[in-house]
């Protein structure tokens, strides 16, 4: 009756998205991944490349196969050196930890990943002879604060902009996490909120930033002098995303980005 009287039309769309509706309710969205562990199920395994490999465009970004270990330029071209890195997602699509190639297969853990209710990113455990463990605290979707392995004191703090809720202001680090000797750097950003420089509190610029189309960031100290990554540890760089700097993938809250291409989609419309 209902559908007679708003027409044949709006029958069919109600139709159409309550079938759709009925497929997303019967059927979790990870319920197509398939279970390559023995130890963590509902795990998805895939294989991406953490590198540029001949050159600083996007076209350079390895297209690579996990069975013939071969990569590719989008353009046609083999690429004959190039850093694989296997990703493990788990249920919610969600990068749970990094491991090393081994002729093919996952090899040594080079990290792993904790998440909250939310999703955030709130552990980051890099392995090594020791393992290094960050914890991060948000106020609500907003950075504000990592500890290292579980110190009394904190590693990092931000002071958060207004304006967009992943750029800092400011940045107090405490190195060794004894409580003293803070350093203090202040953050310049672009139109497009890229972190392009950091500043002292003699308002001095000690580190500069630029970045390809796509993100991929080049380091500068103050009198533009080329480095090859941050001497003050700042990860806060392009779009105001965190640089995570054993896999060269940006974690951007939701989800995590290569600076060619999104390598996960977003879990809340997963």
């Amino acid at each position: 009756m209902l559908l007679s009287m708003i027409g044949p039309l709006k029958a069919q769309q109600i139709g159409i998205l309550a079938a759709f509706s009925a497929v997303l309710l019967a059927a979790p969205a990870f319920a197509s991944l398939s279970a390559q562990s023995s130890t963590v199920a509902l795990s998805e395994t895939r294989v991406g490349a953490s590198t540029f490999y001949s050159g600083s465009s996007c076209r350079d970004f390895a297209a690579l196969s996990a069975d013939s270990h071969r990569g590719y330029e989008l353009a046609g071209q083999k690429i004959v050196s190039a850093t694989i890195v296997h990703f493990k997602f788990d249920a919610w699509n969600r990068l749970a930890e990094t491991r090393a190639d081994s002729s093919g297969s996952p090899g040594d853990l080079i990290a792993t990943y904790r998440y909250d209710g939310n999703n955030l990113r709130i552990r980051r455990i890099i392995e090594g002879d020791p393992s290094v463990a960050y914890d991060m605290y948000y106020d609500g979707y907003s950075l504000i604060e990592t500890r290292k392995d579980a110190s009394a004191n904190p590693l990092e703090q931000y002071v958060m902009d207004i304006s967009y809720v992943h750029a800092p202001v400011l940045r107090f680090r405490d190195t060794n996490t004894d409580g003293a000797n803070i350093e203090t750097l202040y953050y310049t950003l672009d139109a497009n909120f890229n972190v392009t420089a950091l500043v002292n509190a003699s308002a001095t610029v000690v580190e500069r930033y630029t970045y390809d189309p796509y993100g991929k960031v080049s380091f500068f100290d103050g009198s533009w002098n080329s480095i090859g990554s941050s001497a003050y540890g700042n990860v806060v760089l392009y779009t105001c995303h965190k640089l995570d700097s054993e896999t060269g993938l940006f974690y951007a809250g939701m989800r995590y980005y290569h600076p060619c291409r999104i390598d996960q989609n977003d879990p809340r419309f997963f």
